[in-house]
């Protein structure tokens, strides 16, 4: 008679499991949802996880993106029904502590994060090489970025705080060493790669009370930074007087695009070109800007360049709205209206995801209780078309 016994033991602990899990979900919707008067807007599906996820980013893997679970790098694959999350852990000789500032290459090859304003904190997944260093006492960590097509390479920027100067070291993360750093050149642009040989980057001066952004093209080799160049572009972006921040996705050179702050004004504008770098335009961004929000550097383009997301802050609210767009040239500036997402929180980390089965995905993290909240890009299609 004790089988009946087990059977029913084992029904009543899934039953409670299930209704915990339904609690969970019911917490979060509510949540998300209870500063929006929208009530046009996309509910993601809610995926519950067993350990909190801190940080993600975009990887060109389908169904996977690149996370950080504690202080644990790690890649994150989301199944095909949608109803688990599994991670495949780096098991890097890391210390037990706080890692910001995160961030891996297009692969998920290379992922790495900052111990405060100092530490770089590396890890190369096909060969488990780690990379753990602090550079200099009077040095803080500005950010990083990786090229594309370069397996293992990652640009730490480094802000000398006594010498007043940027410079970037050029970690070879594979094999553990520093490659080369740029200290007799100093530099302080910010970069955004647009090939395995090549980035854009930004500087800015105050002349007169008002910062001015210079803009050019920067070629690398083995060598070290070539000469700080000029094209199209880059001319453009300096004669707009166009701000945009590191560590946000805010270029989508695949599609010819990109977002940013027009300095003075605070205008987001869109820049649009054709040809390589030629045939420009410009233009404001209104219709994908609700007036009741407040955006900055907040846009992130998908790697295909195909979607975009932003995170604007709510005025007098501890949260940011989530908004999704759809980037294709039948818009008016080549965006579409916005489709609204749930709130998130102000330090909130999100990215996009190509699912094998799914589509498109937008994969927002909820910290309390830990979940992943997913959208789907083919609902923000359909909602587009109604």
């Amino acid at each position: 008679m004790r089988f009946p016994i087990v059977v029913s033991l084992i029904l009543f602990t899934s039953a409670c499991a299930t209704r915990k899990e339904e609690r969970i979900k019911s917490e979060i919707h509510k949540r998300i949802y209870m500063n929006m008067n929208n009530p046009s807007r996309l509910s993601p599906e809610i995926v519950t996880l067993e350990y909190p996820v801190n940080e993600v980013a975009p990887l060109i893997l389908p169904n996977k993106f690149a996370c950080l679970v504690g202080s644990a790098f790690g890649v994150a694959a989301i199944s095909e029904d949608l109803k688990k999350v599994s991670f495949e852990r780096a098991r890097g000789n890391f210390p037990e502590i706080p890692v910001g500032a995160f961030g891996s290459n297009e692969d998920g090859t290379v992922m790495w994060g900052q111990e405060g304003y100092r530490g770089f904190l590396a890890y190369h997944f096909p060969s488990g090489t780690t990379i753990n260093t602090v550079p200099d006492t009077y040095a803080e960590m500005v950010g990083a970025v990786a090229p594309k097509g370069r397996s293992s390479l990652v640009f730490v920027c480094m802000y000398y705080i006594r010498k007043r100067k940027t410079v970037y070291f050029v970690y070879d993360v594979a094999n553990g060493v520093k490659a080369f750093d740029d200290s007799e050149n100093p530099s302080s642009l910010t970069l955004f790669p647009v090939d395995e040989n090549s980035f854009i980057g930004v500087d800015g001066v105050v002349l007169n009370g008002v910062v001015k952004f210079n803009w050019g093209q920067i070629s690398f080799t083995e060598r070290g930074f070539h000469p700080i160049s000029e094209n199209e572009l880059t001319r453009f972006l300096s004669k707009k007087n166009i701000d945009m921040r590191l560590l946000t996705r805010s270029f989508s050179f695949e599609k010819g695009i990109c977002i940013g702050t027009a300095i003075p004004g605070e205008m987001q504008m869109v820049i649009q070109w054709k040809n390589g770098f030629k045939d420009i335009r410009i233009s404001p961004l209104v219709i994908q800007c609700p007036n009741s929000l407040h955006f900055g550097d907040v846009w992130e383009f998908s790697l295909d360049g195909r979607w975009l997301a932003a995170r604007p802050e709510i005025p007098n609210a501890d949260v940011c709205q989530l908004l999704l767009y759809h980037v294709d040239e039948k818009y008016p500036q080549g965006i579409s209206p916005p489709i609204y997402g749930g709130t998130t929180p102000k330090n909130g980390r999100g990215c996009f995801v190509n699912h094998s089965s799914l589509g498109p995905l937008y994969v927002d993290v909820s910290f309390r209780p830990p979940a992943l909240l997913v959208y789907k890009m083919n609902d923000v299609s359909k909602m587009l078309v109604k």
